[in-house]
This record gives structure tokens, C-alpha cells and sequence, in this order.
């Protein structure tokens, strides 16, 4: 048996063999019936690998994957193999996984001043550690990158740092929310974005949405902060009534919805998690908020659907998408996935919305995979989000070149 590290993410490829117990002679494939699940911390039910074939050493191989729907930071998987040879059947653990932070892969750029062995360009952005946190994410807007708010008749977009998921645009000067040191700010009159009907903002069992926001008016009725409808209904929409943060479901009427009274005592920033879950027994299990990293109690009007009903429906950001019920505060940052996120993936995406704004990499430990540096590592001491310098107190042997390949493991 043999313990691996394998990074949350990624996928692990084993090998091993199997004798003849009479002969001790390897087995070719068609003389044996096999099975490899993987046991997630000794217990629960297993995930089966399906896939093994023989390569010409004689060995057989699988690959494991270290799935981050199924898995977390610090779950120990017992790989097992159950073999029937001769109508005898056996088991054995063949390998232990110790599931590691997720890494992050990045190259050194030419920055706008000079590299050292201690500070350097990068091609690394502050979403890309919240992407790696959950998988299927279809959406991700980061006040960062992808803005273009031009003046008079330019098209005002943000766009989604996710390769064919949706844009937010406006067309109308005086609709478009305005840019401020990072920050999309809506004046809670009559700015918000919109962005085409798009597969990738149409959950159908599991959904979860993560924002950095600022509530300017916690107080007033029906501000739509993103929905896909109209004000009078559409598919799903996330909410702020008189200080009620709601979350409906709706193929028309906004009717059936989770929400929890005075969510916010006051104005303020917040980090916002939305988790729906169709397969849930109870509407509490279906529907879940998490401010600030707070799990909340939620009431419910209605019966939250076991599955999300498509629609044409275009997304309003900022307000519904007629412009109406229009949000007054700010976004710095949003994440759509289609995926379930468990406790630990919100409390991970909440610290990473929350407290890495500035030094978003600081802490992290970076790995050279090529180049003269290959295989040093050192912990990054800070990010500078403008022009993507890391700096190392503790600096590399030498300045890195341009292109030089990197990890960055999420400590």
C-alpha cells in the first residue's frame, strides 16, 4: 500500500498488479473481475472507479478522481481493490490519498517595473483561488478584471472571467452603474446590467452564489441585487426587502422562496452565500444563506422545487432585468457554480471574499515548476492587485525569467 498527496482538483493515476495466488504470475485482464471504490474518511458510501487498463509493464492503472464535489481539505480516501481471480474474491486498500489544498497554476510575466528574486509579475488574478474552492463554475465577475465602463455611447461591460458564461453589459449611459477604485457601484435609481438568457446562469438541482456586497439602504422595499425575471416573476431572483434577504424560485410568480427577516442590522459590506440543493427532503434543506460565514435560519413561503425550471429570461445585476426594483450599494465580487457547496467550501469561499481583498495570494506557498527555479518554493508575503507583483520576503536564488512556470498551493 502506498499514502499520496493529491491536490483537491485533480486526479490521480495509480498502478498495481494482480497474481495468480497458485503461480504468482501477473494476471491478464480477462482472467480477473475487478472493483476499485474509494472509502472517504473509512466511511459513507464509496465512489467506484470504473476505469482500469493494462499498460505493456504488465501493471494495471486507474485514475482517481480527487473530485471537489464529492471531497475536502484533509479527507483521508482509502483507495480499495476487490478482486475475484478463480472465484475467490479478495480486498485490499492499495492506496491512501490525503486530499491537499487545491493549487493554482501561473507563469512570470513582464511587469511594469523591473523583476528581482524577491518581487515579480505574474499572470495570476484574485478570483482564480475562489474558482478553485468549487467546481462547474459557470459565472465569475471580479471588480478586478473584465470592466470596460466607457463614457457616452461605449457599452458599459463586465465581463465573466469563466470562458463562454455570460457578460454584463449596459448599453444607456445613464443606466450604468459607475467604477470607483474597483468597485461597481449602483446608485439604487436606475443603474443595473444585463446579460443574455445564458445555459450558464440556469441551475437545475444545484446552484450556489458568492458575492462581496455593500448595502448602502438596508431599509427600503424590493431591491433586486440578481435575478433572472422581470419584478413580477421569471426563474429564480436574490432579494432585499426592508432589510429581508429573500432567494425565490418561480415559472412565473415570484411565489415560492426562502428568506430571513432583519438579515442585515445595518448598512454595510458583506459576504452573501446562497446554496440551493433540489435533492434536499425539506425546504431547509433545499435552500441555505451563510452572511458573513454565518449559517442563517430561514422561513419559507411556498415549497422550494426539487429541480430549477429553465427560462428565456434575460439576468438582471443591480436590479430585476426591466431595470425595475433597483439595488442601491455595490458589488466587488460574484461567483456562480453549479454545484452543491458543503460547510468547509463556504467557510473557505467567505475568508477568500472577505479578507484576501488586497494581499490576496499572501500566505499561499508558490512552487517553480520550470526554469532555473524549478522546485524552490517560497511563501508569498504580498499581491499587488494593480500589477500583479508577488513579493517574498524570503526571495528565490534568482530573478526568475519571463514564462517561467509556477504552483501556487492554497495553505
Amino acid at each position: 500500500m502506498r499514502f499520496v498527496s493529491v491536490p483537491l482538483g485533480s486526479t490521480h493515476t495509480l498502478n498495481y498488479s494482480i497474481n495468480n495466488p497458485t503461480t504468482n504470475e501477473g494476471l491478464p485482464p480477462a482472467e480477473v473481475t475487478q472493483t476499485i471504490s474509494v472509502y472517504r474518511n473509512t466511511s459513507g458510501s464509496p465512489a467506484t472507479v470504473s476505469a482500469q487498463s493494462r499498460g505493456v509493464d504488465g501493471l494495471f492503472y486507474c485514475q482517481v478522481p480527487v473530485s471537489k464535489s464529492l471531497y475536502t481539505v484533509n479527507d483521508f480516501l482509502n483507495v480499495v481493490l476487490e478482486a475475484t481471480v478463480d472465484g475467490v474474491t479478495t480486498r485490499c486498500v492499495i492506496a491512501t490519498i490525503l486530499v491537499a489544498p487545491p493549487y493554482i497554476t501561473g507563469a512570470v510575466t513582464a511587469g511594469t517595473s523591473s523583476n528581482s528574486a524577491t518581487s515579480f509579475c505574474s499572470n495570476l488574478v484574485e478570483g482564480d483561488l475562489v474558482d478553485s474552492v468549487l467546481s462547474n463554475v459557470t459565472c465569475h465577475l471580479r471588480s478586478s478584471d473584465g470592466i470596460t465602463f466607457g463614457t457616452g455611447s461605449a457599452v458599459a461591460t463586465w465581463a465573466s472571467q469563466v470562458t463562454g458564461s455570460v457578460d454584463f453589459t449596459q448599453g444607456t449611459n445613464s443606466l450604468r452603474p459607475s467604477l470607483t477604485s474597483n468597485v461597481v457601484d449602483f446608485d439604487g435609481t436606475d443603474d443595473y446590467l444585463l446579460a443574455s438568457d445564458n445555459t450558464a446562469m440556469e441551475p437545475s438541482t444545484a446552484w450556489t452564489i458568492a458575492m462581496r456586497i455593500r448595502i448602502d439602504n438596508h431599509t427600503t422595499t424590493s431591491q433586486m441585487i440578481l435575478c433572472k425575471g422581470t419584478n413580477s416573476g421569471g426563474e429564480w431572483a436574490l432579494q432585499l426587502n426592508f432589510g429581508e434577504l429573500r432567494f425565490f424560485f418561480a415559472t412565473g410568480a415570484w411565489v415560492n422562496y426562502g428568506y430571513k427577516s432583519s438579515a442585515f442590522a445595518s448598512a454595510g459590506t458583506y459576504t452573501l452565500v446562497i446554496v440551493y440543493d433540489g435533492g434536499g427532503s425539506t425546504n431547509a434543506d433545499k435552500l441555505k444563506f451563510w452572511i458573513d460565514g454565518v449559517a442563517q435560519t430561514l422561513a419559507f413561503s411556498g415549497t422550494i422545487p426539487t429541480s430549477n425550471t429553465g427560462s428565456s429570461n434575460s439576468v438582471g445585476l443591480g436590479g430585476a432585468n426591466n431595470g425595475t426594483q433597483p439595488f442601491n450599494g455595490a458589488i466587488t465580487e460574484l461567483v456562480c457554480a453549479k454545484t452543491v457547496a458543503n460547510a468547509t467550501q463556504v467557510a473557505d469561499i467567505t475568508d477568500l471574499l472577505t479578507n484576501q481583498r488586497v494581499d490576496f495570494w499572501k500566505g499561499c506557498l508558490l512552487l517553480f515548476t520550470s526554469g532555473a527555479l524549478a522546485g524552490q518554493v517560497r511563501k508569498i508575503t504580498g499581491f499587488d492587485r494593480t500589477n500583479r507583483f508577488l513579493s517574498f520576503t524570503d526571495g528565490f536564488s534568482q530573478t526568475p525569467a519571463t514564462g517561467d512556470q509556477f504552483v501556487v498551493l492554497n495553505t
